[in-house]
């Protein structure tokens, strides 16, 4: 029964090709793309003044564009959910931001969960409030969280 199974499925040719993919696993990352550092070369080197906001930077794109711009002395509001990687995530990027040769701009966190509408509208009121208080404008938003491809959870 077991064979007439396999068979019928291919389940043993696919065990075979799972194993030989396990087997050539990288045991090491890959060198960063030497066209994404192409891409970031093209772009404003000096960013005094700008001041942007980005949701879901607390790791892949959105982090590592928010380290680009606290590099480039711009000022960053960072839209997360309260969480230990959105934390570590802005111990990086401040410590980034010092780290540049002009020194970098400014990097506040506000906590905001897009699932929850009170939590995006207390968000969007303290952003402001931050924004005009520095007597800036947001000069860019960018939205990233939430791009992965999932099943609508909830909203509240």
């Amino acid at each position: 029964m077991l064979k007439r199974w396999g068979d019928t499925i291919g389940y043993f040719n696919l065990a075979g090709v799972a194993a030989e993919a396990i087997v050539r696993i990288p045991q090491r990352a890959e060198p960063p793309s030497k066209y994404a550092e192409a891409v970031w070369k093209t772009l404003p080197q000096n960013l005094t003044g700008k001041t942007y906001a980005i949701t879901g930077c607390s790791r892949g794109l959105g982090f590592v564009l928010a380290k680009h711009i606290a590099m480039r002395q711009g000022n960053l509001v960072l839209l997360n959910r309260p969480s230990k990687h959105t934390d570590a995530a802005l111990g990086e990027i401040k410590t980034a931001a010092e780290a540049a040769p002009q020194g970098g701009g400014t990097v506040v966190k506000i906590d905001c969960d897009l699932c929850d509408f009170e939590s995006v509208r207390t968000a969007a009121a303290e952003m402001r409030k931050h924004i005009e208080g520095s007597g800036s404008c947001l000069d860019g938003l960018v939205l990233n969280a939430g791009l992965m491809a999932q099943l609508d959870a909830r909203t509240k």
